[in-house]
Order: structure tokens, then C-alpha cells, then sequence
């Protein structure tokens, strides 16, 4: 929601001036289940889901790394696991964002709960609370790039999950309609982030 679609919504916005958009933040079984039962036209989803019966494309991969405090500097350390993040309270987004969801969901595999220092409602103010000392962040790599800075610093995950690959799906009657297909057409133009 906050990375690579603010960006492509607007651009598809001034090129139909005829057309709204409805966007909403949801989980990707959520999104699956609004497109099947036809109160959404378009959806991205990561490609966890069954998209059978969907029209799916490729759309950006969503690398997910941790942002620590400088303090947790140990050497020159380039992979961290989701689970010794969990040892540690977290900074984070909403629990209800699609972020903080997925995350839970990972961290229910393993019978456990994050625990949040405080959740904040962008990435710029996670990356100031992280660079603090207050503890981690899991974000996606563009936005720990663009907002983490001195006092923070970039380690990859090591879970597979963390390298995820989102879709564009939409019905078999989405796909008819001209303004859903010319809102597919501009997401799929959007550079790689």
C-alpha cells in the first residue's frame, strides 16, 4: 500500500480522469474472497494464495528485511532469522495492515506472538523509532532504503518467506471491463522496486 502502488494509482488516476478508485488494504485471502464473490475488481496478492479461476500476473517482488538499531551491530552479520527477531519487542505498522498480519501469521507457525513497543503508521516514523534503540523492524527493502539512516542499519531475513512475489488478479469479467484492464495494464508498468 505505501511502496510501489501510491505512485501507480496516481499516475492511472490522471490518465482516466473518468474513474475512481476504491482502494482498500486487505489480507490476500481476504482480496481472493472479494474478487470471487465480485465486490472487487482488482486485487494484489501475494503468490501464497490460490488465484485458480483468476485472471494473475506478475507484478513486483516484496523482499522483506529486518531494520535494526545500530546498537545490535555484532560484526558484520548479513542474515538474521524471523524467529530471533521475535526474542525482541518490535516496532511495527497497525496490527491491522497487510504487513503486520503476515507477519503474525509467520510468527503463529511457531506458536508465537510479536510483541509491539509501538506501532506507528509509516515507515520514515518506524525507521526514526529503530534508529532510537527501541528495537526491530521488518519492512520491505525499498522502504528500509529509503528511510533507514544513521542509527539503523539493513539485514536480510533468512526465511523463505521473505521473498515474496506479488500478483495482479481480477475475475474473468474484470479482465472485459476497459477502466480494469487499463488499471492491470498500469500496475504491471510499474517499475520494479
Amino acid at each position: 500500500m505505501s511502496e510501489a502502488l501510491p505512485g501507480a494509482i496516481g499516475r492511472f488516476l490522471l490518465a482516466n480522469p473518468d474513474v475512481d478508485v476504491d482502494l482498500q488494504e486487505r489480507s490476500s485471502d481476504a482480496v481472493i474472497d472479494a474478487l470471487r464473490r465480485g465486490v472487487a475488481d482488482v486485487g494484489i496478492v501475494a503468490d501464497y494464495v490460490d488465484t485458480s479461476g483468476l485472471h494473475a500476473q506478475p507484478w513486483l517482488e516484496d523482499r522483506l528485511v529486518a531494520l535494526l538499531p545500530e546498537t545490535w551491530r555484532r560484526g558484520r552479520r548479513r542474515s538474521i532469522a524471523f524467529g530471533e527477531l521475535l526474542e525482541h519487542p518490535f516496532v511495527g505498522l497497525a496490527r491491522d495492515s497487510g504487513l503486520s498480519r503476515f507477519l503474525a501469521a509467520q510468527a503463529s507457525r511457531s506458536g508465537r506472538v510479536p510483541r509491539h513497543r509501538v506501532c506507528l503508521a509509516s515507515f520514515d516514523a518506524i525507521a526514526q523509532v529503530v534508529a532510537a534503540g527501541v528495537g526491530p523492524a521488518v519492512m520491505p527493502a525499498s522502504a528500509a532504503a529509503r528511510h533507514g539512516g544513521s542509527g539503523a542499519h539493513i539485514v536480510a531475513l533468512s526465511d523463505a518467506w521473505a521473498c515474496r512475489k506479488l500478483l495482479i488478479c481480477m475475475t474473468p469479467q474484470g479482465g472485459e471491463l476497459s477502466s480494469v484492464r487499463a488499471l492491470a495494464d498500469a500496475l504491471s508498468s510499474t517499475p520494479a522496486t
